[in-house]
């Protein structure tokens, strides 16, 4: 048997940092069940995010290169 455990985030808060927070409090999530229970982390959409900001940053450097040309 098996629980999932669908975590969303605000519109204000930012993927990242819900993520990062998740991943720091999981070590106390598990301390509070019993061994047998496992909690795992199964979906992270951070490095979408992480990759997308990457790849607008690059492109505007390259337009403003291209512009300053």
């Amino acid at each position: 048997r098996s629980v999932y455990m669908l975590v969303t985030k605000r519109a204000e808060a930012s993927t990242v940092a819900v993520v990062n927070n998740l991943k720091a409090a999981l070590p106390k999530m598990r301390q509070a069940v019993p061994e047998e229970v496992s909690i795992e982390f199964a979906f992270d959409q951070s490095p979408i995010v992480t990759d997308a900001v990457w790849g607008v940053a690059t492109e505007g450097a390259i337009g403003a290169l291209l512009t300053g040309l």
